[in-house]
């Protein structure tokens, strides 16, 4: 049976004070989405290659792209490593965790993207549901299919990625629409002020705010603005919205970080 391995990301909190590091459990792996900065399909060409083409540690079935997949996404797909794939044998792994934990969704994939079939996310919050102990963290950039399993469990924190003002815009009115007790920003990495977007569509329902830049090689092309994780705390604070700045935000504010978990608490 495949665990759930504790995971690095710093904001993926075990309840109920968030002082110890949760775990994730990727029952999808692989996105098509291929963003530049992905850290996760990063992992899956690098490091944790062999490890995603081995099906001999966890049987895993492809999940079929969808007609508009671009062109240059029509290599053998048993040759890509971030292909999306199903594992089946991890379906169960939070049932067979007692501990209350902070559980992170597919942080090595995209749950909700276009070419995921609905039975199969259902599937997911079907275990959701059984696991009350649990805190489950969901994150996608396709919030526009969050409103279809409404309404959410109350274990689980619903969240959207934006890195600009189009993106912010598109996820803040999607959450809209979202029936959850925690609804959350993550705005990382962050490559343009996003403040203004905020202030004018406000952050009533919004319950939390992620901040980060981007890290690595990268960094050097879309520097993250200071002033720009500065414009998001103004207007954190003045919505009385959680806000949590990542670690990496210290090299580049001369402060302290703020560093919140939501005050309306799922648990």
């Amino acid at each position: 049976m495949y665990g759930l391995p504790a995971t690095g990301v710093p904001w993926v909190g075990n309840p109920p004070d968030n002082t110890t590091p949760g775990r994730c459990w990727n029952i999808i792996t692989g996105c098509l989405r291929r963003c530049e900065w992905c850290y996760a399909h990063n992992l899956a060409k690098g490091r944790l290659r062999r490890l995603y083409l081995d099906d001999s540690w966890g049987e895993s079935i492809m999940i079929p792209a969808p007609n508009h997949t671009p062109a240059d996404y029509t290599q053998c797909p048993r040759e890509d490593p971030f292909w999306p794939r199903l594992w089946p044998d991890r379906l169960y792994a939070p049932a067979h965790r007692k501990k209350s934990s902070g559980i992170f969704v597919c942080n090595m994939g995209e749950l909700f993207g276009p070419w995921v079939p609905s039975e199969m996310i259902e599937g997911v919050l079907d275990v959701v549901r059984s696991c009350p102990q649990h805190r489950f963290y969901f994150l996608t950039k396709y919030p526009e299919r969050l409103p279809e399993f409404n309404p959410w469990p109350e274990n689980a924190w619903i969240g959207a990625t934006a890195t600009d003002r189009q993106t912010a815009l598109h996820a803040m009115s999607c959450l809209s629409y979202v029936e959850a007790l925690v609804k959350y920003l993550s705005l990382e990495p962050l490559l343009e002020s996003i403040a203004t977007v905020m202030a004018v569509y406000g952050t009533d329902g919004i319950s939390w705010v992620i901040t980060g830049p981007l890290n690595g090689k990268l960094a050097r092309q879309h520097p993250c603005n200071p002033r720009w994780l500065d414009e998001v705390a103004v207007v954190c604070v003045a919505g009385g919205v959680s806000l949590y700045e990542k670690p990496e935000c210290a090299r580049i504010l001369d402060r302290s970080l703020i560093q919140e978990w939501p005050r309306k608490d799922a648990r």
